[in-house]
C-alpha cells in the first residue's frame, strides 16, 4: 500500500507523552550529553493535555484525525486517557472540522465548554510520524478477525485485509488503524488503536540507545506543543522513577437512532468522576467484567450493543468483550464470580444492566476452573486477557 497521505494519528495522540519520555531517557542515559537542561517542575497536578493528530488530505485542508484528552498525574505517574470520537456531532458538524476552522485554541475552547474542564497543555502531531514509526518499529503482528476492504481514490487509500495473522509495517499498519467501514465505525478504530499502541510501545522499549535517539529526534520534529523542554525533562525523569500507569475511560457519548454520535450530558458527571484520580482509584465504584458472547450474533454488532447498554445502564464499559466465536457455548446466562469481596456489587450491576435476565452464579474453585478454560480458548484464538477480572458474564441471547 503506497503513498498513503491521510494517516490515522491515534498512536502519537495516546502515546506522545511516552515518546517524550523515551526521548529524555535516551539523552540522559548517554554520557556524552547533547545538551544541558535542568528540569522544571510542573506545579499543577494533575494536568489536562489535549493530544491531536492532523490529517492533511483533501484539497489542502487540515482536520483532526484523532483527538485524545489525557489527564496526567505526574506526581504518582498515572494518566487517564479518553478518545473523543471524531464522528461526534456538535452544532450540526463533526468535531474533527473544528481544528480546520478555528485552530488548536478553537478546539480547546470547544472541548472546555463541552466537558466543563480546563485544558492546560496541547500537543499536535504530524501524520508522517506514524508511517515512520510503523516502518522503524515494525513489523507488528496483527490478528485480523473480519474482512476489511475499502477504497478511497481522493485520499489514495486502499485497504484490503482478510481474516488471519498479518505482519504489518508502516502503510499497512496505518491502514489497519484507519479502517472504519465495519459496523462500529469510528468506535471500532479506537479499539484497534489501543491494540497497536501496546505493541508499538513494547517494540520501542527494546530499541538500543542509538536507534532510540534517532527515532525520537525525528518524532520531535513533527510535533507542536506548548510544553517547555524543561517540563518535558521533568516528566521524563518523574516517570522514569515510578513508571507510567495508563488507564482508559469512555468519552460521554450516545448513539442516536440514526446512528449519529452525539454528546450525552447525562454521562458527564460519571465521566468527570472517572478522570478524577481519587475517585477513579476507588475499587468499590466499579467492577471489572469480562463479557463472553454465546448468542447467535458473532459480530461487532454485539460488541456495539453491549458497550452502549453498559454505558447507558451503569456509566462504564466492561473490561473486555469477547464477541467472537472462540469455541465455547453456554446454554444459559451465567456469571462466574471471581472476586468474592465484590459479589454483591457484581449482582447489583447485573440487575441494572440486564434487569430481565436471571444469571446462574458460579463461585469459588468452580468459577476459576471455568475462567481458566475461557482464557485458554481465548489465547488459542489470539485473544489475550488481563488477570484482574472480577467476574465473567456469559450472555446467551
Amino acid at each position: 500500500m503506497r503513498n498513503t497521505k491521510a494517516l490515522f494519528m491515534f498512536i502519537a495522540c495516546i502515546s506522545f507523552l511516552m515518546l517524550l519520555i523515551l526521548a529524555i531517557l535516551a539523552v540522559v542515559s548517554i554520557k556524552n550529553l547533547l545538551f544541558v537542561l535542568l528540569p522544571s517542575k510542573i506545579e499543577q497536578n494533575p494536568i489536562v493535555v489535549l493530544l491531536v493528530g492532523t490529517d492533511q488530505v483533501i484539497q489542502g485542508t487540515v482536520r483532526t484525525d484523532a483527538i485524545v484528552i489525557a489527564i496526567v498525574d505526574h506526581v504518582n505517574a498515572k494518566a487517564v486517557l479518553t478518545n473523543v470520537p471524531r464522528d461526534l456531532i456538535l452544532g450540526g458538524s463533526k468535531i474533527n472540522s473544528v481544528y480546520q476552522k478555528e485552530g488548536i485554541q478553537g478546539l480547546i475552547k470547544v472541548l472546555q465548554q463541552l466537558l466543563k474542564i480546563e485544558i492546560n497543555r496541547y500537543v499536535v502531531v504530524d501524520y508522517e510520524v506514524f508511517k515512520y514509526l510503523g516502518d522503524k518499529l515494525g513489523p507488528i503482528e496483527i490478528v485480523v478477525k473480519e474482512s476489511m476492504h475499502y477504497e478511497d481514490s481522493v485520499q489514495n487509500l486502499s485497504i484490503h485485509f482478510e481474516p488471519g495473522v498479518h505482519k504489518m509495517k508502516g502503510d499497512q499498519l496505518l491502514a489497519y488503524i484507519r479502517y472504519r467501514k465495519d459496523s462500529m465505525g469510528d468506535l471500532a478504530r479506537i479499539e484497534r488503536q489501543r491494540e497497536v499502541l501496546t505493541k508499538l510501545a513494547n517494540k520501542a522499549l527494546s530499541l538500543n540507545f542509538q536507534t532510540l535517539q534517532e527515532v525520537v529526534a525525528y518524532v520531535l520534529t513533527k510535533v507542536k506543543t506548548d510544553f517547555k523542554p524543561s517540563e518535558i525533562l521533568y516528566l521524563g525523569l518523574a516517570f522514569k522513577r515510578k513508571g507510567l500507569s495508563l488507564s482508559f475511560v469512555n468519552f460521554p457519548y450516545a448513539i442516536t437512532e440514526r446512528g449519529e454520535v452525539v454528546f450525552d450530558e447525562k454521562k458527564l458527571q460519571n465521566f468527570k468522576d472517572q478522570i478524577t484520580f481519587a475517585e477513579y482509584q476507588k475499587s468499590d465504584e466499579r467492577v471489572n467484567v469480562l463479557i463472553l458472547n454465546c448468542t447467535p450474533d458473532k459480530s461487532r454488532n454485539f460488541l456495539s450493543r453491549t458497550l452502549n447498554l453498559w454505558n447507558a445502564s451503569v456509566g462504564f464499559s466492561p473490561e473486555f468483550v469477547i464477541w467472537e466465536d472462540i469455541g465455547i457455548n453456554y446454554q444459559e446466562d451465567v456469571v462466574l464470580i471471581l472476586n468474592a469481596s465484590k459479589a454483591s456489587k457484581i449482582v447489583d450491576v447485573l440487575k441494572k444492566v440486564y434487569p430481565e435476565k436471571n444469571f446462574r452464579s458460579i463461585k469459588s474453585a468452580d468459577a476459576l476452573k471455568e475462567y481458566f478454560a475461557i482464557m485458554d480458548k481465548a489465547s488459542q484464538n489470539r485473544i489475550y486477557l488481563k488477570g484482574n477480572t472480577d467476574a465473567v458474564v456469559v450472555v446467551t441471547k
